[in-house]
């Protein structure tokens, strides 16, 4: 009878490993998957006029049903941060602080979808940040201080490089498969 007992629970441990396996498997992919679909919507050719081009937080907003929760916002920023992409939320970090908007970003990305409103550009995300949602959800401005402007301008001059090395790579690919 002991017997019975024992290899009923190793086999409902063993269950429960293989599910968890499996759950794990099926996350990672859903992930790549996001992430697949964003950079191809940033860096597809025939979406570069200002009329169909989305920056990064745009389309991380466009695909806004997607994300989940909160982690899974920011496992999908990690890996575009890790394919060279950039960081979604750089420009917003340009006005207010950065670590405000932990713990935001899956809110601001489902609340900007839900808007109704254009946000494809970065720009077009810090106007809809602008009226109440940063006051509401207790993000802090980069004081306009010197210490705050200097901050500014480095964050400035970090943003600038990557979106020329981005443009540029993007030149590249669209050279390269027209011929």
């Amino acid at each position: 009878m002991i017997s019975w007992v024992i290899l009923g629970t190793c086999l409902c441990f063993a269950v429960f490993l293989a599910w968890r396996d499996e759950h794990h498997k099926i996350y990672a992919e859903s992930i790549d998957k996001i992430v697949r679909k964003i950079i191809d919507l940033i860096s597809d050719p025939s979406h570069q006029s200002l009329i169909e081009r989305h920056d990064l937080i745009g389309a991380l907003i466009y695909y806004a049903d997607a994300l989940k929760t909160e982690q899974h916002t920011k496992k999908v920023c990690d890996r575009i941060e890790e394919l060279g992409h950039g960081d979604a939320f750089e420009f917003l970090g340009l006005v207010y602080e950065p670590k405000t908007f932990e713990n935001k970003k899956w809110k601001l990305v489902r609340e900007a979808s839900l808007s109704g409103k254009d946000v494809r550009l970065d720009i077009n995300v810090l106007d809809f940040i602008r009226p109440q949602w940063a006051k509401n959800n207790g993000l802090k401005k980069i004081p306009l201080t010197e210490e705050g402007q200097a901050e500014r301008e480095i964050r400035s001059e970090a943003y600038k490089t990557r979106v020329e090395e981005t443009s540029a790579a993007r030149y590249f690919r669209k050279k390269s498969k027209r011929l």
